[in-house]
């Protein structure tokens, strides 16, 4: 496909909306309708070519899959057939669903994409962040395409290979017609009903490789996010012969400014979420049914090495489908947990204004909330769950917690408060303002105050927060004690 200048003036400045008008532009020639968020002049002739064109594929792709249903009804199938028509009815009306829902949805699409693309590049962008994110996402597009397509050659190859050696007819779907392909009219129609299996497959994976730009690109915003954070520390570095008080405004509206970024992210991130939820849960589905199948097919089916080799290469498919969906999710919540590190080293500390320290507990607290992809509303995209492995973060920090045997507390207006887990530590940013609780960000070093018990009160006269130790936060909980300090203040 050519590019035009357009496409070649984007190349270098924005990458990322190249490769996402390249696929939006394959699924429009593909026949699926128009997922571009910018318009473009079409004559009404060409409109009307395209139309046509559309109720053709169309057509040709939903008949065979009907054809492959009623497949169901023949009597004369092979063990190895039958098995193949399971796999198949199961597979291309899940597939071909993801394309009715995503055309359904085409309107949305364009607004994620807008945002995704658009959205906030005005007020900050960073092009080494750019070719990172485009290079992970052709990386994981690159990889689905490989093993999809070498699954269908396998296939194919198994095909031909029992037509020499058994006379069997050429075939890899199974389908109601034609029973045989005795006529010349049969012949052409098993041509395309072959070609069919190859058009069918390139339309997934293009609604797949959008799928997994959108969540690439997702997951690189909030590395961006790291990034504008970490960089707001120069503007106190950097005075260029200003007052203290002008550096102070500069930085807290430059600090605003992030804190709407990161609110933007995360509704970006809800719309994501809307617009493909239900690809990803039909996705589930369809991976989990057919390993399943393809599993029962090397217990019955016949073994040979192309049969092995096919059916390994089937499942390598489902696992990579799946697991793309898994893996980039779960960089999305790393992305936004880590966020809270970058936000906290800033340079906040640097300031005497107790504005800033004040907004900085809000969007440290704020930037703590989970993101997550979800399937099917409950099942949470992440690696934990591609490997099958329940993983319970919450038991590292309690159990920091029951091993330092200490409840942490706030004292605020209406006294003390307890809070049972180690994450909500005490953290005085203000000199004189109530320490705020908040998850700590990794490599920290805070004063942790302890409220004494009610029968501690009643032997002293005054009950007055004591430093029970400083400690440092290496990993999602607490890592050692650095040296106590009893009966000291903060």
């Amino acid at each position: 496909m050519c590019l035009n200048k357009m496409d070649e003036s984007i190349k270098k400045t924005h990458p990322e909306k190249r490769l996402m008008k390249f696929i939006c532009k394959n699924l429009y020639y593909l026949g699926c309708g128009q997922y571009w968020y910018e318009s473009i002049d079409r004559s009404k002739f060409e409109t009307t070519i395209y139309v046509l064109w559309a109720i053709i594929t169309n057509v040709y792709l939903y008949g065979i899959i009907v054809n492959e249903c009623l497949g169901h009804l023949r009597s004369n199938l092979t063990i190895k057939e039958r098995n193949d028509l399971i796999q198949f009815t199961c597979a291309h009306p899940s597939i071909g669903l993801k394309f009715i829902i995503l055309f359904i949805r085409r309107d949305q699409v364009k607004y994620m994409l807008k945002r995704l693309l658009e959205g906030t590049r005005s007020i900050f962008s960073s092009s080494d962040i750019d070719k990172a994110s485009t290079q992970k996402a052709v990386f994981y597009c690159s990889t689905l395409m490989i093993t999809t397509y070498s699954t269908l050659i396998l296939t194919d190859l198994e095909a031909v290979i029992a037509y020499y050696k058994e006379g069997l007819p050429i075939r890899t779907e199974v389908t109601y017609y034609p029973k045989s392909v005795d006529t010349v009219a049969a012949k052409i129609f098993r041509f395309f009903i072959e070609l069919h299996w190859w058009f069918f497959v390139t339309i997934m994976i293009q609604v797949d490789c959008l799928c997994y730009c959108a969540l690439v690109y997702m997951s690189f915003k909030f590395k961006a996010l790291q990034v504008y954070f970490e960089e707001l520390g120069k503007i106190f570095s950097n005075p260029d012969k200003r007052s203290r008080k002008e550096i102070e405004k500069e930085f807290k509206e430059a600090f605003i400014v992030g804190m709407g970024l990161h609110e933007d992210t995360l509704d970006c991130a809800k719309t994501v979420q809307s617009t493909l939820g239900a690809i990803y849960s039909i996705q589930i589905f369809e991976s989990l049914s057919l390993i399943v199948m393809c599993l029962v097919k090397l217990v019955h089916a016949k073994r040979n090495l192309m049969f092995l080799l096919a059916d390994l290469s089937y499942i390598t498919v489902m696992l990579v489908l799946t697991g793309v969906y898994m893996m980039v999710s779960g960089d999305i919540t790393h992305e936004a947990y880590e966020l809270s590190t970058s936000i906290f080293h800033c340079g906040w500390e640097m300031s005497n204004n107790r504005d800033i320290r004040a907004l900085a507990v809000i969007a440290i607290q704020r930037s703590q909330v989970p993101v997550y992809m979800t399937g099917l509303g409950l099942i949470k995209l992440s690696y934990a769950n591609f490997i099958s492995v329940a993983v319970d973060r919450s038991r590292g920090p309690q159990a920091g917690a029951n091993a330092i045997g200490t409840r942490w507390t706030t004292k605020g207006t209406l006294g003390p408060q307890r809070y049972g887990a180690a994450r909500d530590a005490v953290v005085v940013l203000a000199g004189r303002s109530p320490a705020v609780p908040i998850r700590l960000p990794r490599g920290v070093w805070v004063c942790m105050m302890h409220f004494p018990t009610e029968k501690k009160k009643k032997k002293q006269k005054k009950s007055q927060p004591i430093v029970t130790n400083s400690t440092r936060i290496d990993h999602d909980g607490f890592q050692g004690r650095a040296a106590r300090a009893n009966k000291a203040y903060c």
